[in-house]
C-alpha cells in the first residue's frame, strides 16, 4: 500500500492527466512521442489494416527490420497494451505499474540481503523516487523504465543462485536478465554485467567446479531465451552506423567531475541524462555502511562514477579500448543509475546499523563533529552566495534546509532510542520531501499535440509514397511512411544516401536522419545546404511530398500550400513504388511484410523503392 502510494505521489502529474503525455519541464519533444508512441499506432494500423504482425517498419528510413528493432518492444508482453491500445494514457498506466514493480523488488531484495522491514521500506522509497529515473520517464525513454524496473528483481533471483546453485535458480535468472534483453539489449548488458560482477565476487569459492558450470548454463540459457531479439539484432548492427561509434561520440552527456556538487545541491533544468543527485539522506546514511563487508557495493559506486565521468578521465577511453563493443552504447552517465542502486543498498546497510545501535561511543562523538561541520557549511554557503552574488539557486536552498536537517536527525537517531517511532518516521518524512521537491522541478504532463492539418491534409492523400522533411515538419505521432527518422539504429549505407539526397550533413553519428532537424539554432550554412535537396535522389526513394519550416529551392518541386510556419511541396522527380525497367507486371499485393507481383511476356527488369 505504501508503495502503491508513494507510486502514485511521485508520477502524480501522469494520475492527475491520464491522456496527456509525460514531459520534462526543459522541453516539449520526448521520445515517447518520436519513437514510442508513433511505433504503437503504426503497429496498430498495420494490424487493422493488413491483418498481419508488422515484421518490417514501413514508417522511417523508407523501411528498416522492426523485429531488430530494440525500442520497438516487440518481445516484451506488456508492451502489446500498448499495440492494442495506442494512446498516451497506456503508456501511463504501465509507467505507474512498472515504478511499483521496481519498489516492490527493491524491498524485497533488500529483506533477502537481510535488512528490517523499515529499512527495506526507506531503501524502496529512495530507488523509486531516484530523479534520474523521474527524468528518464520525462524524457519519455520508454524501454529504460521498464527494463530497470526488473533490476532489482534479478538480484533477488541472482541472490538466491548465489545462496544455492541449481539449475532451477539459474533458470530462474537467466529469465529475468533475458526480459530485462528483449526490453532494452543496452540495460540488459550493463545489468549482466552488474549482476555478474555481483554473483563472482559473492559466491562460495569452495565450489568452484561448480560455479563454473552454472555460469556457463546462465550465459547460455540467458541468450537462448532472447535470440529472438539478438540475433536479427546482431545481423542490424553490422550494417548499421551504429557499429563504427568513435569514443568521443560514444560519450555523449558524460558527467563532468566538476558538477559533483550536484550530489548535495540538486542542479534544477538540466538535462536529464545529467542528473545526479538521489537524496541527502542516502549520501548522509551510507557513511555509516563503508566496510570491507560491503566492499562489492562500494566499488561498484566507485567504478561506475568512474565510467559516467566518459572522456573527463582516462578510465572510460580505456575500458571501451579493451571492450570494443561498450562504444556501442554511448551515454556513460547511464551508469550512474548503477551507482544509485549501490548507494541505497549502502544506506539501507548504514540505517540498519544505526536502528540495532551498534555504535562506540567514539564514533557518535565523531559524527557529532561531522554534523556541526555539514551544518556550518550548507547554511554558510548558502548565506554567502546571497551576500556575495545576491542569489541562491534553487539547488543551494534545498542544500541549506535539508543537508543540516538529514544529519542532525541520523545524529539523533544515533544519541537517542527513546523516541525511535518519532524519528523513523521524521526520516521517512525528509526522505520522501526532498524527492517530490526535486522531482515536481522535473516531470510535467501536457495534452499530446494536436495533428496538423498540413500533416492530415497528406495522410488522406491516396496511392503508395514517401515524404521527407529537414525541419520535423511532419511531427509524431503519424501513419506517414517517412525517408527521414529519429531511431539509433539505421543502415550505414542509407545514412550516406540521405547525406546526398538531404544535400547536408553535420557529423558522422546522429540518432536522427538526417544528422540534424533545422531549427532556429541551426547555422546559416546548413540552413542553406538544405533549402536545395536532391529531388532525383529523393524521387528514387519514392518520396512525392516535402515539408520544411522554410522555403526550399530545388527546381523540380511544387509548391502546395503553407500552414504557419511550414510549407509543403510536391515533387516532380517522384518515382512510383516500383519502377518499370523493361517487361510487363502487375502488383498482386504490397503490404509491410510481403511484395507479391506478377509478371507477363518476355523476361524484363524491374526496380523496386524498398532498401533491402
Amino acid at each position: 500500500m505504501i508503495l502503491s502510494a508513494i507510486s502514485l505521489a511521485n508520477l502524480f502529474e501522469l494520475v492527475f492527466h491520464p491522456t496527456w503525455i509525460p514531459m520534462t519541464t526543459l522541453h516539449q519533444e520526448t521520445d515517447l512521442i518520436i519513437t514510442h508512441l508513433p511505433i504503437s499506432i503504426q503497429i496498430n494500423n498495420v494490424l487493422r489494416t493488413y491483418h498481419q504482425l508488422p515484421l518490417w517498419n514501413i514508417f522511417q528510413f523508407s523501411g528498416q527490420p522492426f523485429v531488430a528493432d530494440p525500442l520497438a518492444g516487440y518481445w516484451y508482453l506488456p508492451n502489446w497494451l500498448t499495440f492494442i491500445f495506442p494512446y498516451p494514457i497506456t503508456f501511463n498506466f504501465l509507467f505507474l505499474f512498472h515504478f511499483f514493480w521496481s519498489g516492490l523488488g527493491m524491498f524485497f531484495f533488500l529483506r533477502k540481503i537481510k535488512v528490517g522491514n523499515v529499512t527495506a521500506l526507506f531503501g524502496a522509497i529512495c530507488w523509486m523516487g531516484t530523479p534520474k529515473i523521474i527524468g528518464y520517464l520525462a524524457g519519455g525513454q520508454v524501454s529504460t523504465i521498464f527494463a530497470l524496473s526488473w533490476l532489482p528483481w534479478l538480484m533477488i533471483v541472482t541472490k538466491d543462485l548465489m545462496d544455492q546453485l541449481t539449475l532451477r535458480h539459474t533458470s530462474r535468472s537467466a529469465f529475468v536478465l533475458a526480459v530485462i534483453v528483449l526490453i532494452d539489449i543496452r540495460w540488459g548488458f550493463f545489468c549482466a554485467l552488474f549482476v555478474g560482477v555481483y554473483f563472482v565476487t559473492n559466491i562460495n569459492k569452495s565450489n568452484f567446479k561448480k560455479t563454473i558450470s552454472q555460469v556457463l548454463i546462465w550465459i547460455i540459457a540467458t541468450l537462448m531465451n532472447s535470440a529472438i531479439l539478438i540475433l536479427p539484432l546482431l545481423e542490424f548492427m553490422k550494417q548499421s552506423r551504429r557499429a563504427g561509434l568513435s569514443t568521443q561520440d560514444s560519450a555523449l552527456f558524460s558527467i563532468d567531475p566538476t558538477s559533483l556538487i550536484g550530489v548535495i545541491a540538486p542542479q534544477i533544468g538540466i538535462n536529464y541524462e545529467q542528473m545526479i543527485y538521489f537524496g541527502i539522506l542516502p549520501l548522509v546514511l551510507m557513511i555509516f555502511a563503508l566496510s570491507k563487508r560491503n566492499l562489492f557495493w562500494i566499488l561498484s559506486a566507485v567504478l561506475c562514477l568512474l565510467y559516467s565521468f566518459g572522456n573527463h578521465t582516462l578510465f572510460f577511453p580505456m575500458v571501451n579500448k579493451i571492450f570494443p563493443f561498450l562504444s556501442w552504447l554511448r551515454v556513460p552517465s547511464r551508469a550512474w543509475f548503477f551507482l544509485v542502486f549501490s548507494v541505497i543498498v549502502l544506506s539501507s546497510f548504514g540505517l540498519q546499523k544505526i536502528l540495532s545501535n551498534d555504535f562506540p561511543l567514539t564514533l557518535k562523538r565523531k559524527f557529532k563533529i561531522v554534523t556541526v561541520i555539514f551544518c556550518s557549511f550548507s547554511i554558510l554557503f548558502a548565506i554567502g552566495l546571497k551576500i556575495s552574488v545576491g542569489y541562491v539557486p534553487k539547488g543551494i536552498q534545498i542544500m541549506a534546509i535539508l543537508l543540516p536537517l538529514a544529519v542532525l536527525v541520523v545524529y539523533w537517531l544515533l544519541t537517542n532510542k527513546k523516541y525511535r517511532n518519532i524519528q523513523i518516521v521524521i526520516l521517512f518524512l525528509i526522505v520522501i520531501t526532498d524527492l517530490l521537491i526535486i522531482n515536481n522541478t522535473i516531470l510535467k504532463s501536457r495534452p499530446l499535440p494536436e495533428k496538423s492539418n498540413l500533416v492530415g491534409w497528406v495522410e488522406n492523400q491516396s496511392g503508395l509514397f514517401r515524404v521527407y522533411s529537414p525541419s520535423y515538419s511532419f511531427p509524431m505521432p503519424n501513419t506517414l511512411q517517412q525517408a527521414n527518422g529519429v531511431n539509433p539504429m539505421h543502415l550505414a549505407t542509407y545514412a550516406d544516401y540521405i547525406k546526398s539526397a538531404s544535400n547536408f550533413s553535420s557529423g558522422p553519428y546522429s540518432v536522427s536522419l538526417p544528422d540534424i532537424y533545422i531549427d532556429d539554432h541551426t547555422p546559416e550554412e546548413l540552413v542553406s545546404a538544405a533549402q536545395n535537396p536532391n529531388t532525383t535522389l529523393l524521387g528514387l526513394l519514392n518520396v512525392k511530398y516535402l515539408a520544411s519550416s522554410f522555403e526550399l529551392t530545388s527546381d523540380n518541386l511544387d509548391f502546395l500550400f503553407k500552414e504557419g510556419d511550414h510549407y509543403l511541396y510536391e515533387n516532380r522527380d517522384y518515382k512510383e513504388r516500383i519502377l518499370y525497367v523493361e517487361g510487363n507486371y502487375s502488383l498482386k499485393e504490397w503490404s509491410p511484410n510481403r511484395i507479391a507481383i506478377s509478371t507477363e511476356g518476355e523476361a524484363g527488369k524491374l526496380m523496386f523503392s524498398e532498401i533491402y
